[in-house]
């Protein structure tokens, strides 16, 4: 005979009539690492979504006509952020009287004007790949209040 076939064998099944195949430790290991597979795939993409990248924050008191950083003496300071670096700016209005805002136009990023009993606004943007230089204004007393923010 050039052919042998074991009697014992189901073919729809990877059973044999008496007993477990050899195949299914195999199915088992990999539904194993396959299950690991997912569940480490899973926690990195929680880690990478719950991961927030870091703000730089920056607060700007509009006081006498100008732009001073909260315990500062310089007007209209020269401030400096990194490319492609998430920036965060607060204007704090302490101008009795009068109205104040923020704007970097070049970026396409302004407050509404708020009041000067201590009202806040806030721009966020993220620093452009480019270095360079962004003139920070207020758009109601541009002659006076501006300054530069710079992109390293």
């Amino acid at each position: 005979m050039c052919c042998s076939f074991d009697m014992n064998t189901d073919l729809n099944t990877d059973r044999t009539r008496h007993g477990p195949a050899q195949r299914r430790p195999l199915r088992s290991l990999i539904a194993v690492g396959a299950a690991a597979i997912v569940a480490i795939a899973v926690t990195a993409a929680a880690m990478v979504a719950g991961a927030s990248e870091p703000t730089h924050d920056i607060t700007l008191v509009a006081r006498d006509m100008a732009f001073f950083l909260p315990e500062g003496e310089t007007p209209n300071p020269a401030i400096e952020v990194a490319r492609e670096e998430q920036v965060r700016i607060t204007l704090v209005n302490r101008d009795a009287g009068i109205d104040h805002d923020l704007a970097v136009s070049s970026l396409d990023v302004k407050t509404k004007a708020i009041p000067g009993n201590g009202a806040t606004a806030t721009i966020e943007f993220r620093a452009p790949r480019t270095p360079g230089v962004h003139e920070y204004v207020c758009r109601l007393h541009g002659k006076m209040m501006r300054g530069q923010l710079t992109v390293r």
